[in-house]
């Protein structure tokens, strides 16, 4: 059928073997980038009869076009655990329940660049109180989340954003019980200020991943003592625009460094160090700086920090430094 040029909905008695699996049907055999049919889903429940007890339906690579049908989520509702999506030529955004659908129900929704959800999908989110884990990764997201996305769960621990093409500022507030918080592989602009109040002191969050985002600016205090403060928490920065650690993140790294290793590597520092961490209690034996942009001339008060960590046997390894046109320490490995 891929030979011939197709137009209009897909027949019902088509749609019903392609989805049940009953017969091997190939509407695009030559794939989504071919010069190939335009054949659009039933927009309507009467088009999908027969198919809410089924447990998936895969409409991968059929050279689908137009809009996502509505029904499609009140399938992912019910008894569906599995819907593909992908590779086809839809227009527009999903309909955006297909996440509550996916959070709330279990089903895995597939989407990719052909079938993507807008950032409206997450503004649902709210009448999800209960959720305890929200999987929304790789879900092909695009856009600017909603400010107070999260704000509404009351009970969530666990929430993913990773793999999408989310782009503003973090939402805010996050909920008070969040424990695990992974945003990596999007376009989130700004700084971290919005998980600060997770890392204070009796704060939930354990694990936090958001590397490969546009943020940077200065890392708040809490979020250094929570990685260096021995509560065994899990942060990952690499791969953004870069970091600073000002004065007030220095003398909470002296405050409560490791017992022997104070590791600032895959950071994405950038800017200077502060002058609190010369300052590091006798204990500290390695400052570990490797995967970092650091490589640059140091100010004075930064310069003499380290040299008051080399002149008492601390190691400094995975940077180099040239303050006042000396250099005073190369790259060793980690």
């Amino acid at each position: 059928m891929s030979a011939c040029a197709l137009f209009g909905v897909v027949p019902w008695e088509v749609l019903a073997l392609l989805v049940r699996g009953t017969c091997k049907v190939h509407l695009n055999k030559y794939g989504a980038g071919a010069r190939s049919n335009r054949l659009f889903l039933p927009r309507r429940d009467a088009g999908w009869r027969g198919f809410r007890d089924l447990a998936a339906i895969d409409l991968s690579n059929q050279g689908l076009a137009g809009p996502v049908p509505p029904a499609l989520p009140r399938l992912a509702a019910g008894r569906l655990r599995d819907l593909d999506l992908t590779l086809n030529r839809f227009r527009g955004d999903c309909p955006p329940d297909l996440l509550r659908a996916r959070l709330a129900h279990g089903c895995a929704v597939h989407l990719d660049e052909s079938s993507r959800l807008g950032p409206a999908a997450l503004g649902g989110l709210g009448e999800l109180p209960d959720l305890a884990r929200a999987d929304a990764s790789s879900l092909s997201l695009v856009g600017a989340a909603p400010r107070a996305a999260l704000a509404g769960f009351a009970r969530v621990v666990d929430v993913d954003l990773s793999y999408n093409a989310l782009t503003g500022f973090l939402p805010s507030p996050l909920p008070a019980t969040l424990a695990t918080f992974r945003f990596s592989n999007n376009a989130f602009e700004g700084d971290l200020r919005a998980v600060a109040p997770l890392c204070a002191p009796g704060g939930a969050l354990r694990r936090l991943d958001a590397r490969y985002n546009r943020l940077g600016g200065a890392l708040p205090p809490a979020l250094l003592a929570l990685r260096h403060g021995g509560r065994g928490a899990d942060v990952r920065l690499g791969g953004n625009l870069g970091f600073e650690i000002d004065d007030a993140g220095g003398a909470a790294l002296a405050a409560a460094p490791p017992a022997d290793v104070l590791d600032l590597r895959d950071c994405a520092l950038a800017g200077p160090l502060p002058a609190a961490l010369g300052e590091l209690p006798p204990r500290v034996r390695v400052l570990a700086l490797g995967g970092n942009r650091l490589d640059e001339k140091l100010g004075a008060a930064a310069s003499l920090a380290v040299l008051r960590l080399l002149a008492r046997g601390c190691r400094v390894d995975g940077a180099r430094f040239e303050p006042c046109g000396t250099q005073i320490f190369k790259p060793t490995s980690t």
